[in-house]
């Protein structure tokens, strides 16, 4: 089994919300604003919604936890050998199949192995090898700012699963993110 060893500590909704309300409520007072002033009265960077405000209603998502799995490893290998006076061969192959750690990915390799000698006279052998081997693998290309792991660690918890995506629109407040699970998903789709 195969697993994420170690996730980096992200906020939660609670902590995410209560965080950037006193961000942006500091930056609107240092401007010379009050706390009383309604929300939409402030400039757009010193405000937030109005949701914010009941927090309870809104999602509360570890990302990490949404893209990363536990999964398990399979690997296969068979082999025969044999000979005589004529010569000797070894056939042999292997199969493995990875899903990967990240959700939608995956890595499958197949080989094959054909080793024969053939004896031709007493001062004289003839050999041939073949050695073929096939891999296909599901893995996002990226890396970086734009990798999903990046995006796991760093959209805030209020966008919810379905957010963030030409289909089901983007959370005002993270129009930046890009769904880190539906980006593994197309992956799976284009590979």
């Amino acid at each position: 089994v195969q697993q994420v060893e170690k996730t980096l500590p992200v906020m939660n909704r609670d902590q995410f919300i209560a965080f950037t309300r006193y961000d942006h409520d500091l930056s609107y007072i240092r401007s010379g604003g009050s706390l009383s002033d309604p929300l939409s009265s402030r400039p757009s960077g010193m405000s937030y919604p109005e949701s914010w405000l009941h927090p309870e209603t809104l999602p509360d998502v570890n990302w990490q936890k949404e893209v990363f799995q536990m999964v398990p490893i399979q690997s296969y290998q068979l082999s025969a050998s044999g000979g005589g006076e004529i010569g000797n061969f070894l056939l042999s192959g292997s199969y493995m199949k990875q899903e990967g750690i990240l959700k939608y990915t995956d890595y499958q390799r197949g080989t094959f192995r054909l080793n024969t000698t053939i004896n031709v006279g007493q001062h004289l052998k003839l050999g041939m090898n073949i050695a073929p081997s096939f891999s296909t693998s599901h893995n996002p290309d990226d890396n970086g700012y734009a990798s999903v792991e990046h995006f796991a660690a760093n959209v805030p918890p209020i966008v919810a699963l379905n957010s963030n995506t030409e289909e089901w629109g983007y959370t005002p407040s993270a129009l930046s993110y890009t769904n880190p699970l539906e980006k593994l998903k197309e992956t799976k789709q284009i590979g």
